[in-house]
């Protein structure tokens, strides 16, 4: 779903038309992203974090906003500075089976250095889940790479890393 955005007269709001379930909505997460719940509020889709950046590379201010049925991506395009075209990419990952959680390089950080720390709130189990994301952030970091996580409803299943 990118967008490409070429001169500074362009509309700074861009609508995603999503394929929400029956009774389902669209809810914005703490992070800048957002799910996309069925109707008993269990996720079916992610969406990272929004981006965009100019024709050089420097990132451009987005974010989301939603009606519960439609996500808007607000593009900060026309500013002094900005180089165009400007692209703004919202990612999706849908499984209707589990959750494919793919982090940026601040969250991949974060969690290498405090996910046992921020886990262990939920005991035991979750301090040991924990302990392995974290290792696993920080196997990637080193290499320069970013965390990807797929859940099942029920348990963390595998991580990997993808380029971010």
């Amino acid at each position: 779903m990118l967008t490409i955005i070429d001169n500074p007269n362009a509309p700074t709001a861009y609508d995603y038309k999503i394929s929400v379930p029956n009774g389902g909505k669209i809810q914005l997460n703490s992070n800048g992203g957002a799910l996309v719940l069925n109707r008993k509020n269990k996720p079916v889709a992610v969406v990272a974090t929004p981006w965009a950046k100019d024709a050089t590379g420097k990132a451009v201010q987005t974010h989301f906003t939603t009606d519960g049925q439609t996500l808007t991506q607000y593009v900060q395009h026309n500013v002094p500075g900005v180089v165009y075209p400007v692209t703004a990419d919202p990612k999706f990952r849908w499984s209707w089976w589990g959750v494919t959680i793919y982090f940026s390089r601040g969250e991949s950080n974060f969690i290498a250095g405090a996910g046992s720390a921020a886990l262990g709130t939920l005991g035991v189990a979750g301090a040991v889940a924990g302990f392995s994301i974290q290792q696993a952030a920080q196997k990637v970091i080193s290499k320069g790479y970013c965390l990807a996580i797929y859940r099942s409803w029920a348990v963390i299943q595998t991580w990997w890393y993808h380029k971010c």
